[in-house]
């Protein structure tokens, strides 16, 4: 989660989309506000530009899916930037006439920079950011952590556990 590194940059807000109404609460709890990802894009974009007081500036699309990524682009300011992180989605039709005439970058992201990872791995050194929410499973279960994680049911990592029978 990179929801604590917004005390220590200039962003003014983050808003989490999700469509798991406990991951949205665990946002909060991280000094942001969530918002239900559920519906067309034309409502999530609604949502998530009323959330933040209007069109924003960046957009970091972490699951990759269709929608939320439509939705980040819809709800883009002018020169905005939807970072594309997830690789769960296909593909992502956009409006060329739209990309030129308003400035907008369409950018992956798979890694940070070197020295990005060591930036942050100062911070948790330091205590500076609190952990990821880490749940364990049996690696015998490991299909059913799957459809955990595929339903969006886990909020932070799941681990899966080799427990003697493997």
């Amino acid at each position: 989660m990179r929801l604590p590194l917004r005390r220590r940059s200039r962003i003014a807000s983050i808003v989490l989309v999700d469509l798991n109404p406990r991951k949205r609460e665990a946002a909060a709890a991280r000094a942001s506000e969530g918002i239900n990802g559920a519906g067309t894009q034309e409502e999530v974009a609604r949502r998530l530009t009323a959330a933040c007081g209007g069109a924003v500036e960046a957009v970091i699309a972490l699951v990759g899916a269709g929608v939320t990524a439509r939705a980040g682009f819809a709800s883009l300011r002018q020169a905005g930037t939807l970072v594309l992180v997830g690789l769960y989605g296909r593909d992502l039709s956009l409006p060329l006439p739209i990309m030129a005439t308003r400035a907008f970058t369409v950018r992956g992201s798979y890694v940070g920079t070197p020295k990005e990872l060591r930036e942050v791995v100062a911070l948790v050194r330091a205590g500076r950011l609190p952990p990821i929410p880490i749940a364990t499973t049996p690696l015998g279960e490991a299909k059913a952590a799957l459809e955990r994680l595929k339903s969006g049911a886990v909020v932070g990592r799941l681990v899966l556990v080799n427990d003697g029978r493997f």
